[in-house]
This record gives structure tokens, C-alpha cells and sequence, in this order.
């Protein structure tokens, strides 16, 4: 078959095409789109907003192509909740399910990466503050495990004030920090969600696509999801007061 029959048939007979994420979309650019009646002031307020959305993607993938071997920038967002166990019979969807909750990170060394998840129960805590900040803080302790020369640790996160831009975060990093003293310096960067899921958002791919796979035409429960589920309940976690 020459590539021209190749490519006809490819772009003409398949369902395929590129398209737009229908999740985790930015809320300003939403409304801008959505807008029926946009005004020039409207209009230069989303031309500032995407300039500085383009800027602080320029500034993250700069942090992350460093070739310094002592600086690694985490990326780090909570997945959505996880109900385990799942099953493909129709009864179970009725049943309660025990609420697990993943803190994920990326991280990147020397153009090297590196996913770190920290998983908990909902019988263990929640997800407030305090819970978003112990699963950091035990998140930045195993970096220091895996890479104990660091002197510079760059943290990229979206701007969720329960989740990260509290008080509570800023505290957990700075009792980090003097525990750790070879560490120079922490930079936290809040940035738009659109962003900084981006990274990450494999992961989360990765574990559905492990459970989705493991239930089949006979079986009850996914051992994958069993596996997470054992792993909730094993995972340590290091409670900030």
C-alpha cells in the first residue's frame, strides 16, 4: 500500500482526532469563552491572564530542564477521591465504599523523574489542611531519601487555599526545612490548575487504567484496587501539629 492510500484511508475511514480536555480547564478562560458580550476591558484582562499563564509555564519547564544536580522541583496535586473496593457487579454500586485519598508528585532531577504518591483512608483523616500538609511533608521526606545531596527544592502546586495556599502548608515546609537544615531554600510556586495537572495527570491515568483492567467479565473485586486499598491502610504518615 503506498503512503498516500495509507494516509487517505487513515484520515478519512477512522474516528481519530485531536481535541480539547473537557476537565480541569481554567475557570477565568471559561468565562472569557462563554462570555456572549465581551467588552475590550474583559478582553484585555484574558490577554493579561494568558500572558502570565504562558510565563509561569516558561519559568516551570526552565526549573525542571536544570542540569543542577543539587536542585529538583516537585509538582504535587491531590487526585480525585478514590472509592475502593470497585467491582463490576451492579449490587456493589450500592454498598458503601471506603474513601481513599493520593497526594501525587512529580519529580524531576537532572531531567530524571520520578512519581511519589501518598496514599491514606479515610478511617486514618480527611483531606483538610492539615491532612494536605502531613502527606507533603512525608512526600518531601522521601525525596531527601531518594536524593540526600539536594540543596534546592523548587515545589510547583495549583492555588487551592484549603489545599495549598494556607498557613498551615507554610508551616509544614518551614518545620521541614529545620529539620533539614542542608536544605538552602524551598520556593513555593502557585500556579493556575490548568497547569500544573499537567504533569501529573499520567499518574492518575495510570491508576484507573490498572483498575479498570483488572476487572473482568467474572471477577467481583479488582486486586488492583485491593492492592491500593491494602496500601491506604499500610501507608506511614507524618502528622504536622
Amino acid at each position: 500500500m503506498s503512503i498516500n492510500a495509507y494516509r487517505h484511508v487513515f484520515n478519512t475511514c477512522f474516528n481519530l482526532e485531536f481535541h480539547i480536555p473537557k476537565t480541569d480547564r481554567c475557570d477565568q478562560c471559561e468565562a472569557y469563552k462563554n462570555n456572549p458580550n465581551k467588552t475590550q476591558e474583559a478582553t484585555e484582562i484574558h490577554r493579561l491572564h494568558v500572558e502570565r499563564k504562558q510565563s509561569t509555564k516558561e519559568e516551570r519547564d526552565a526549573d525542571r530542564n536544570c542540569l543542577d544536580a543539587e536542585q529538583a522541583v516537585l509538582c504535587i496535586d491531590l487526585e480525585n477521591v478514590i472509592t475502593l473496593p470497585r467491582s463490576n457487579v451492579s449490587s456493589m454500586f450500592y454498598k458503601r465504599k471506603l474513601n481513599v485519598y493520593n497526594m501525587t508528585g512529580h519529580l524531576s532531577t537532572n531531567k530524571k523523574t520520578k512519581a511519589l504518591c501518598v496514599l491514606w483512608n479515610e478511617s486514618q483523616s480527611g483531606r483538610t489542611g492539615n491532612d494536605m500538609a502531613s502527606a507533603v511533608y512525608r512526600m518531601l521526606k522521601e525525596v531527601l531519601v531518594l536524593h540526600p545531596h539536594l540543596k534546592r527544592l523548587i515545589i510547583w502546586s495549583d492555588a487551592c487555599v484549603p489545599q495549598n495556599r494556607n498557613s498551615v502548608m507554610s508551616t509544614a515546609i518551614m518545620k521541614f526545612m529545620m529539620e533539614n537544615r542542608m536544605l538552602t531554600s524551598i520556593p513555593r510556586n502557585l500556579e493556575s490548575r490548568a497547569i500544573v495537572v499537567i504533569r501529573i495527570k499520567v499518574f492518575y491515568s495510570v491508576v484507573s487504567v490498572m483498575s479498570d483492567n483488572n476487572i473482568g467479565c467474572h471477577s467481583n473485586i479488582s486486586m488492583s484496587c485491593l492492592a491500593l486499598w491494602l496500601l491506604s491502610i499500610l501507608c506511614l504518615r507524618a502528622d504536622v501539629c
